[in-house]
């Protein structure tokens, strides 16, 4: 969050734009982030930006259920490409991971993963 783009209101996790004057919420739970746009326009109402805050069923549908909760295919690519292109590992470590992937854990893994599984699962990490 940057003060000088952004300014306190009177409201509990709730800051103002200083040029654009619309609204964005703090979220910290179930993750941390900020909610500026609800259906792709700004919250340029204080009303709405406590509505957003207030009930947690805007939450939901605004999509923090979607950003920590995941399906374990989804999961498994980004980690290849992490593999890939940040670790830049060799092609026989990549295809030896894959391999495995799909020998043991592709039909084994079909529920949603939250961060306590991920981190169960942390032995396909290495």
């Amino acid at each position: 969050m940057d003060k000088k783009v952004y300014e306190k209101t009177r409201y509990q996790n709730i800051y103002r734009h200083k040029k654009n004057k619309n609204y964005i919420v703090m979220m910290s739970k179930p993750v941390k982030t900020s909610i500026a746009t609800v259906d792709g326009k700004k919250i340029m109402k204080l009303e709405d930006a406590l509505k957003i805050r207030d009930n947690p069923k805007i939450k939901m549908q605004v999509g923090l259920e979607v950003t920590y909760k995941e399906d374990f295919d989804s999961l498994w690519n980004k980690y290849m490409d992490n593999c890939k292109n940040v670790q830049r590992q060799s092609y026989n470590t990549i295809r030896r991971k894959e391999i495995m992937y799909n020998k043991y854990a592709k039909n084994e893994f079909n529920k949603k993963v939250s961060k306590i599984t991920e981190k169960r699962y942390d032995i396909l990490y290495k």
